[in-house]
């Protein structure tokens, strides 16, 4: 790999190298730097937890009916308000935190921000990742497969008390969504008879849309009214006034943006080609 070549760079071959990079004009240096930025940064992702349902009396988990995702995998996150869980804790609090190892998909509740130590009820709970009836207290019905480390862009958005969205409120869930993550109900299961469903980051926010088919193709319906933005926007689906937090920032002008820095990396190596004659 690249990496492995300049691990292993030989002394003699350092030397050449900042020989030539003395060499160069300071304007050509400047584009090599933003092109090699542009190249080698990756986008940030979380990992998700992923359920694969099938029938009770599918034993061997051959034939999926229906595709979710069971929440952020190794963060902390926020569930709102205890009692609407019919919990109670000593803080107020809500928390959940969802881990893995090798065999199994581990998911505790905590009463602390942090997720320090879990808490006794509801008890902390152990699926195995392999083809396994559902459990006491899981959401699902028939056969589970969870699939842990699944990486996706992570949209974080939260709901407030106030108009200009400075106070969280904290009776709400913190909302963490893999963008692209395709959700399927069988038979339609989802409004207006759609099967598919996915959100993704367009060109004013978070933009939900329903699909006919399972993989979510085919003949869709943008569903406006669940739509969350980087401006702080009273919502009635939503309950109230939300913003996006991180992983689709929105510019006023209503593009969307993932990166402050805007240029495309074929513009700006085509400029580091034909630019530094310009830049001495």
């Amino acid at each position: 790999s690249s990496w492995a070549q300049a691990e292993f760079a030989t002394e003699s071959g350092m030397r050449l190298g900042g020989r030539a990079m003395l060499a160069m004009s300071p304007g050509a240096v400047l584009l090599l730097s933003v092109v090699v930025g542009c190249v080698v940064s990756p986008s940030h992702a979380d990992m998700f937890v992923l359920s694969t349902i099938f029938e009770e009396d599918d034993a061997n988990c051959s034939t999926w009916y229906e595709k979710d995702y069971e929440g952020v995998q190794d963060a902390c996150q926020s569930l709102g308000d205890p009692s609407q869980y019919g919990v109670s804790t000593d803080t107020g609090k809500y928390y959940t935190k969802r881990t893995c190892n090798t065999t199994h998909f581990l998911q505790a509740w905590y009463d602390d921000p942090n997720c320090t130590t879990p808490l006794e009820l509801p008890p902390p709970l152990s699926h195995a990742l392999a083809c396994t009836p559902a459990e006491l207290g899981q959401r699902h019905r028939g056969n589970v497969v969870y699939s842990c480390g699944q990486s996706y862009t992570a949209a974080r958005w939260s709901s407030y008390t106030d108009s200009e969205c400075r106070t969280k409120d904290g009776t709400r869930r913190a909302q963490i969504i893999p963008l692209g993550f395709c959700r399927v109900r069988r038979d339609g299961g989802w409004q207006y008879d759609n099967s598919g469903r996915s959100i993704v980051c367009g060109e004013t926010g978070l933009v939900t849309t329903l699909w006919e088919h399972s993989n979510c193709s085919g003949p869709r319906v943008v569903k406006n009214d669940t739509l969350v933005t980087s401006d702080c926007i009273d919502n009635s689906y939503h309950g109230g006034h939300v913003k996006i937090e991180s992983g689709c920032e929105v510019a006023t002008s209503g593009m969307a943006s993932t990166s402050s820095w805007s240029l495309p990396c074929g513009l700006i190596m085509l400029l580091c080609f034909l630019g530094p004659r310009h830049l001495q």
